[in-house]
C-alpha cells in the first residue's frame, strides 16, 4: 500500500495542524513535501520540546512508517494513542497503526484498528477516511486470498470516495489484488490509473509505488523490456524518496527482469543488493523470496 499523501490528506487532523510548537509544524510540512528525513529530524525535535503533544508523536510515527522503519513507527503511534483526545485523533493513528500491522502482515491487529478507524470515520461522515479505511480491510482479505470479499470492499471505496484524485490507492490495491491472483494482464490497467492520479496529483512516493507494481505487471506478462524500464524508474523514484520497500522490490523484479534477457551476472547482483535493503529493513519474508530466486537462477546457470 502507498497511502503517503491520501493519508495526509485524512490524517492531518482534519487541517487543524496550526501547533504553537514549530517542531511539530517543520515536522508536519516536511512531511507534506516528502522529505521524511528531514521530518523525522524536527519530529525528534518536537518529543523534546512538546514530549506531551499527540502531534509530535503522530508525525514522528507516520514519517517512520513512510521510511519502513516500522518498529520505531509503532512505538511513536501507540504514544500518540494514549495522547488522542478528538475522534479524528484516535481514527487517524489508528488507521495508521492498522495499515502497519497489514504490511507486517498481523491481519488480526490490522482488522482490528481499521475497523477502529473505520467506524469513527463513518460517525464523523469523512468519505475519504471512510474509503481509506475500507482500502485497508480489502487489503488484509487480498493478502489472505479472500479474492471477492476483496473486491467487494475496493468497490465500496470507490464508491465513498467522490474525488477522483484521491482513488490512486484504491486502483493500485486492486492491481495488487489481480497479481497475487495471478492476473497480471487485468492488473496492468490497474496501476495505470493509478500511476495517472499519482503524477497529476505530484505524489512521488505513489509514483515509486505504481511504477514498480506497473513493471511488477508488465514482467509477470513477458513484457521485458517495458518492465525493465518502468522497474528502473520505480527504483530511482523510490531511492529518492526514500522507500526502501518499493526500491527493494523493484531491484528484486529487476534482478528476475535480468535473468529472464540471458544476463545472470547483473541478474545475481541485483538480487543481492535486494536482499541488502531486506535485511536493512527487518523484511525477513521478502529475504526468503529473493533468495529462492538466487537459488533457482544458480540451479539453472549450473545446469547449462
Amino acid at each position: 500500500m502507498s497511502n503517503t499523501l491520501l493519508s495526509l490528506v485524512i490524517l492531518l487532523i482534519a487541517s487543524n495542524v496550526l501547533a504553537s510548537d514549530k517542531n511539530i509544524d517543520g515536522c508536519f510540512s516536511h512531511f507534506k513535501g516528502q522529505d521524511f528525513s528531514k521530518s523525522i529530524e524536527f519530529g525528534k525535535k518536537a518529543i523534546k520540546s512538546s514530549p506531551k503533544k499527540f502531534d509530535s508523536h503522530f508525525c514522528l510515527g507516520i514519517s517512520y512508517k513512510e521510511i519502513s522503519e516500522y518498529k520505531s513507527a509503532l512505538a511513536e503511534l501507540k504514544h500518540a494513542e494514549k495522547l488522542a483526545t478528538k475522534q479524528d485523533e484516535v481514527a487517524g493513528v489508528s488507521s495508521f497503526i492498522g495499515g502497519i500491522y497489514i504490511t507486517l502482515r498481523n491481519y488480526d491487529e490490522g482488522l482490528k484498528y481499521s475497523n477502529k478507524a473505520l467506524a469513527i470515520r463513518r460517525d464523523l461522515e469523512d468519505s475519504t477516511g471512510i474509503s481509506q479505511e475500507l482500502n485497508n480491510i480489502a487489503t488484509i482479505y487480498t493478502q489472505t486470498g479472500q479474492t471477492e470479499k476483496a473486491l467487494e470492499y475496493y468497490q465500496q471505496s470507490l464508491d465513498v470516495e467522490p474525488n477522483k484524485s484521491k482513488k490512486a490507492n484504491t486502483y493500485g490495491n486492486i492491481g495488487v489484488l489481480y497479481l497475487v491472483s495471478r492476473r497480471a494482464a487485468e492488473a496492468e490497467p490497474y496501476f495505470i490509473k493509478a500511476l495517472d492520479i499519482a503524477e497529476n496529483n505530484g505524489d512521488y512516493q505513489g509514483q515509486a509505488t505504481f511504477l514498480t507494481r506497473l513493471g511488477q505487471a508488465e514482467y509477470k506478462q513477458g513484457k521485458l523490456d517495458i518492465a525493465k524500464e518502468h522497474l528502473i524508474k520505480g527504483r530511482d523514484m523510490s531511492r529518492s524518496v526514500k522507500a526502501p520497500e518499493f526500491e527493494g522490490m523493484a531491484i528484486h523484479f529487476l534482478g528476475n527482469v535480468y535473468f529472464k534477457l540471458g544476463d545472470i551476472e547483473t541478474s545475481i547482483e541485483h538480487l543481492n543488493q535486494a536482499i541488502a535493503i531486506f535485511n536493512k529493513i527487518g523484511n525477513s519474508d521478502s529475504v526468503k523470496y529473493v533468495q529462492q530466486d538466487i537459488d533457482f537462477i544458480k540451479k539453472q546457470a549450473a545446469a547449462k
